[in-house]
């Protein structure tokens, strides 16, 4: 009886977000524009040139940016590699500052903020990060090297404290029509399993 309480609330919060399937193609797109961008602004931010800037999608890479910096100088590729993870934040953290706005959401405009200013920013970054516990050369390979073990269970401590952040903010932001703590579990553990395979099986391919 619970379990299918809580399985006829997910669909009913499934089905009320379809419409954001709409704004899939071009948000993607949006996506891979601000990730690349970050990078960029970090190698300009740094007396670095952008050679060649490509953000729209091919079937070998989603963009990338090609740079170089005079010959001897000062830069950091730890912060060019990590820049679009840290716009990342600051868009989920944007999100946050947006649920405390005194009068509700509607609920179309809380959906937005939690499912493109929360929910697609932090699973850009749980993408990146599963695809590097599993092999792949990305921009975290970039900046840390190959995952430990002290890696992995850091990254076990950030899913958890993501989990955390994400329940508290789809109450501040839904409030009386957010999920139940049962359905908001469930739907957010099946997330996170959705991304680790996907993530696993593109780095794999």
């Amino acid at each position: 009886m619970i379990m299918g309480g809580v399985l006829s609330e997910i669909r009913s919060f499934v089905r009320v977000h379809l419409w954001h399937l709409l704004l899939l193609p071009p948000g993607l797109l949006l996506a891979t524009l601000v990730h690349e961008a970050a990078h960029a602004v970090a190698v300009i931010g740094q007396g670095g040139q952008v050679d060649q800037f490509t953000w729209i999608p091919s079937l070998q890479e989603w963009g990338s940016v090609a740079y170089r910096f005079p010959n001897g100088a000062a830069h950091s590729e730890f912060v060019i590699s990590i820049a679009p993870y840290l716009v990342a934040l600051g868009l989920a953290g944007l999100a946050t500052l947006a649920s405390h706005r005194r009068r509700p959401w509607s609920y179309r405009a809380a959906s937005m903020w939690y499912l493109w200013g929360f929910l697609v920013p932090l699973a850009e970054i749980a993408n990146t990060v599963f695809a590097w516990l599993a092999g792949a050369d990305n921009d975290l390979l970039e900046a840390f090297g190959q995952p430990t073990l002290g890696g992995f269970a850091a990254v076990g401590c950030v899913v958890s404290g993501g989990l955390l952040w994400g329940g508290w903010l789809q109450r501040r932001l839904y409030r009386e029509r957010a999920l139940s703590l049962g359905a908001y579990v469930a739907l957010s553990l099946s997330t996170v399993g959705f991304i680790i395979l996907a993530s696993v099986g593109l780095a794999r391919s």
